[in-house]
């Protein structure tokens, strides 16, 4: 952050909201696959909290956590992926994945998991 006020020639606050704000910032490294679950109102009344629970009972990790082999980060809720139509959503990478249930997250991480 001090860095990039430096180098940009703002204050190290300004950096802080920009990046704290954008979930496509990080201030940390994160997992080869980072998983983001939509967390909007039609999402959670489509059950976004059973698709959440399940990455963090299979990845063992919370929200903002990275597995130790580096491989997850999970962040447990992000702003509207507008899939409302869809939900619920979530996005790994660049990639979406909507009208999720437990079982097609849990083998979505389990087929992740073998790939490497």
């Amino acid at each position: 952050v001090d860095y990039v006020a430096a180098r940009v020639g703002v204050s190290p606050a300004w950096v802080k909201g920009v990046v704290s704000f954008y979930s496509m910032f990080r201030e940390k490294p994160i997992g080869k696959y980072h998983l983001n679950v939509c967390s909007n109102l039609m999402c959670q009344l489509m059950g976004s909290d059973k698709i959440e629970q399940v990455i963090q009972e299979k990845l063992g990790i919370g929200d903002g956590e990275t597995t130790p082999d580096g491989k997850f980060t999970y962040t447990r809720q992000v702003e509207c992926l507008a899939a409302c139509g869809f939900a619920p959503a979530m996005l790994l990478n660049n990639d979406f994945h909507e009208l999720l249930t437990p079982e097609n997250v849990a083998r979505l991480i389990d087929d992740l998991s073998a790939k490497g």
